[in-house]
């Protein structure tokens, strides 16, 4: 189990490489600190240059580590609902989306 400390030091090297990469097609970007390090991605609809701009984030993402460390990286692809999708982790990203489907 990673400590707070070293969670935290993941989170900032994950905002650090998600700077200038993010697009109006991502919605949320999370982290999971563990014996490995998931970077979870949400993304609004599939295309191939966001799936390039994340592979780019993941590799700025390994630059940054001291040591060997095992990252994988899962990708959602989903219009449904923001409060519907639980992204695992701790958040890092969160696009503010309306709440029009609430009143309906």
């Amino acid at each position: 189990m990673a400590t707070l400390e070293e969670e935290n030091r993941q989170v900032l090297n994950l905002i650090q490489s998600l700077l200038g990469a993010v697009s109006s097609n991502f919605r949320a970007v999370s982290i999971t600190v563990d014996n490995e390090i998931i970077l979870h991605f949400l993304l609004e609809k599939d295309n191939a240059e966001d799936r390039e701009e994340i592979e780019d984030i993941e590799f700025e993402f390994l630059a940054m580590q001291g040591r060997l460390v095992t990252v994988t990286t899962e990708i959602v692809v989903s219009s449904r609902p923001i409060d519907e999708i639980r992204l695992p982790g701790r958040g890092v990203f969160l696009r503010r989306e309306s709440l029009d489907h609430a009143s309906n």
